[in-house]
């Protein structure tokens, strides 16, 4: 896919965390003002799709609440190269809501360690190791990273099971495939690559646990591209629905804003 880079980002998420100790867990993954700033969020858009229900009428106080956790939380620069894969990422960061690069703010983005083992470790992860001793019990294993022209058999196989419609996979998209025993494809991770930065386009799986499998497998392989950055192709991490909130919150993934340099990698 691309080389190894040997340089190390001086910005982590430990430093993440140290550098918003002003703002406190509270605008993280289920702390107070995160979940009144998503549920603000949220109640937006339920009010734009039924302007008549009482309900979906979003709070005076939720709006606080997402204004003080914007305000609030920790801001990473994101530096692409001119490759095509960075043209990709380049253009969906630069994507417009109502004049606002949404697609910039109150994201989940993972720092990807330089030694892959340390992303296990940890109290904080015994729901991710859990679930990937299920996936071994089942015969599932990954693959490393392919083309898609490559991956064509297994596509297929996603496909045939109702995993995936018809896809038109970018050249500058790579493959991640989980199998089972029997060598059939039951999940894949599709993920486009840039020196430091990666976006995670879709997970799919026929089960939780190899779900789990496939996103410690992808750390695995980033890190050892080189990577220090995975952010996912999806609404701001507010918008997200609580599963899946809770999903990047045990995986290990920050919110933070993004600020998307104009000097290349």
């Amino acid at each position: 896919m691309t080389e190894r880079v040997s340089d190390r980002p001086a910005f982590t998420m430990g430093d993440v965390h140290a550098n918003a100790g002003y703002a406190g867990p509270a605008f993280q993954f289920g702390g107070e003002s995160f979940v009144r700033a998503s549920a603000f969020v949220q109640a937006i858009s339920r009010a734009g799709q039924d302007a008549g229900s009482l309900t979906a009428r979003p709070s005076i106080r939720g709006g606080w609440a997402l204004a003080r956790t914007l305000i609030s939380l920790p801001r990473i620069e994101v530096v692409l190269t001119d490759e095509p894969s960075g043209v990709v990422l380049r253009q969906y960061l630069c994507v417009r809501t109502h004049g606002l690069r949404s697609h910039l703010l109150a994201r989940g983005v993972l720092a990807i360690p330089p030694d892959p083992g340390s992303y296990l470790a940890g109290r904080s992860r015994r729901a991710l190791r859990t679930n990937m001793a299920r996936a071994q019990a089942l015969g599932v294993s990954c693959q490393d990273l392919v083309d898609a022209d490559k991956a064509g058999i297994a596509i297929a196989q996603l496909m045939e099971v109702g995993l995936i419609g018809p896809l038109n996979t970018a050249s500058t998209e790579r493959w991640l495939l989980a199998v089972d025993r029997a060598g059939a494809a039951v999940g894949g991770a599709l993920v486009t690559v840039d020196r430091h930065w990666a976006m995670l386009s879709m997970v799919v799986a026929r089960s939780s646990p190899i779900r789990y499998a496939l996103h410690a497998e992808l750390v695995r392989c980033l890190s050892g591209l080189g990577v220090q950055y995975l952010f996912t192709r999806s609404r701001s991490a507010l918008a997200l629905p609580p599963g899946l909130q809770y999903l990047q919150s045990v995986l290990g993934y920050t919110v933070v804003n993004l600020k998307l340099s104009s000097r290349p990698a």
